[in-house]
């Protein structure tokens, strides 16, 4: 059974993200390629399957650290074919390819996680949750918290120093201060809080671009050089104003 290269492009096989480097892919753009060497165009670009615990009606993340549910859920992590098609092996006829590498303590290698569309009102715990599930849990590189009902950016997502990407976008977050915590996330690149109540605030854009200078993306659309110089003339007049006054003799 064969597929065109264009179904990769047209699938969404990097969960949130609207695009995937097809520049990188442009020499190879409609040849017709069969599933084991799609797959491997797949490994080409670097991605790797997300442990998922989307759609799971969690309110905290307590009920992911029995042994029982750890076993479950790392025996059957996604596999690069999932990602591709959407579907099994047995669905789509194809031989299954390999499953996503998982140590001998059954951690998973991953760095994504989708937590997205459940109920969760705090992550208080998250640090401890991807500890137990990842070999390496500081490097995180992305992270779904969409569609829950988080009324605040947690300082622990801090604990995630190589975090990239952050989706929070569908949640209850109120306070434009909250930014200020994932200021110490330099390698953040995108970003969404579109959907929650901060969005209505004015300057809202520019102001969450001013805060965090490594963005790229913001809300799925990208940081454009004007947004950035009007952050740091944002910037500097917070800077002056903030000036300490001299003392009149």
């Amino acid at each position: 059974m064969e597929r065109t290269i264009t179904t990769i492009f047209n699938r969404n096989i990097i969960p949130g993200e609207r695009c995937i480097r097809m520049s990188r892919l442009k020499y190879i753009k409609n040849q017709k390629l069969p599933t084991k060497e799609m797959l491997s165009v797949f490994a080409f670009i670097g991605a790797r399957a997300p442990l998922d615990f989307s759609f799971r009606q969690l309110e905290n993340l307590d009920s992911l650290f029995s042994k029982e549910t750890r076993d479950d859920e790392t025996s059957k992590m996604h596999t690069s074919e999932d990602i591709l098609f959407g579907k099994s092996s047995e669905q789509t006829n194809l031989s299954k390819p390999e499953e996503e590498p998982k140590t001998s303590s059954k951690k998973s290698l991953s760095q994504s996680l989708r937590l997205n569309n459940n109920s969760l009102n705090n992550i208080e715990s998250l640090p401890a949750m991807v500890h137990a599930y990842f070999q390496y849990s500081s490097d995180l590189a992305w992270l779904d918290l969409s569609f829950n009902h988080m009324k605040t950016i947690s300082p622990q997502l801090c604990k995630f120093p190589n975090l990239q990407i952050l989706y929070m976008h569908g949640n209850a977050i109120t306070n434009m201060n909250d930014i200020g915590n994932l200021v110490p996330l330099t390698k953040l690149t995108k970003l969404t809080l579109h959907g929650n109540p901060i969005e209505q605030i004015p300057n809202y854009r520019i102001t969450v671009i001013s805060r965090l200078v490594t963005l790229r993306e913001f809300d799925f659309s990208c940081v454009s050089l004007w947004e950035r110089e009007a952050g740091e003339r944002m910037q500097n007049e917070i800077k002056k104003t903030k000036k300490p006054r001299k003392k009149t003799q």
